[in-house]
């Protein structure tokens, strides 16, 4: 499939009423083809979106574009950098965000994409999965990311991290940073309206958990 092939999906997208999932991936659609797509799903019923080994590089979503019953976007194996992910936050932003999985393994984020996603993640409540491996993420970069779900700092800061986010998935050589990923997690994984104060009880009240967070998060 190309830009053509994506041009001609344009009316279906926008006439069809029962179409829910699409896959497309390995295809050759490229950035051009992936932002056509999008902006034809703003009114689609789409609620997941496969883009995998598409050769992607770059990402524009308007203002106005977001599509609106989306819940998954899979784009995994492309080349999306910092610049994508600005533009990837925009799904994130506001109360009416839908985005609940987020899978952006193989590609070319750094610490500048990772800051960007964290910290619009701080205030969302809608993304419960985020997959990262496999990118150009360095030690401080997945340390933002475990702080995104539970910050050491303070009390205060430990009772604001996200508590939405069930699975974020980081390098495999981050292995000590994923299992205390994971463990934070565990508390929104029980669906606990309090699930940050039992967070908080069982960290901050916790001294040697309490130590090695600190020593990880350079507190």
């Amino acid at each position: 499939l190309s830009v053509e092939g994506v041009l001609s999906m344009v009316p279906l997208l926008h006439s069809t009423s029962t179409l829910q999932f699409l896959t497309l991936n390995d295809s050759n659609i490229q950035s051009e083809g992936f932002n056509i797509l999008f902006r034809a799903l703003r009114n689609s019923p789409i609620c997941s979106l496969e883009c995998k080994g598409c050769d992607i590089d770059s990402i524009e979503i308007g203002n106005d574009e977001f599509p609106r019953n989306l819940q998954q976007l899979w784009i995994d194996d492309n080349n999306i950098n910092a610049d994508g992910c600005r533009e990837l936050a925009k799904l994130l932003q506001g109360g009416d965000a839908t985005l609940e999985t987020l899978s952006l393994s193989n590609n070319r984020i750094d610490g500048d994409g990772v800051e960007i996603l964290a910290s619009v993640l701080q205030n969302n409540t809608s993304l419960k999965y985020l997959d990262l491996v496999r990118n150009r993420i360095s030690v401080e970069g997945n340390v933002k990311l475990l702080k995104l779900v539970c910050d050491i700092s303070s009390m205060e800061a430990t009772l604001q991290t996200n508590c939405t986010l069930h699975t974020i998935y980081v390098d495999e050589d981050a292995e000590e940073i994923q299992e205390w990923i994971d463990y934070a997690n565990s508390f929104t994984c029980n669906s606990n309206s309090n699930s940050n104060r039992e967070k908080l009880i069982d960290t901050q009240l916790h001294s040697m958990r309490r130590v090695d967070l600190c020593r990880l998060q350079g507190i």
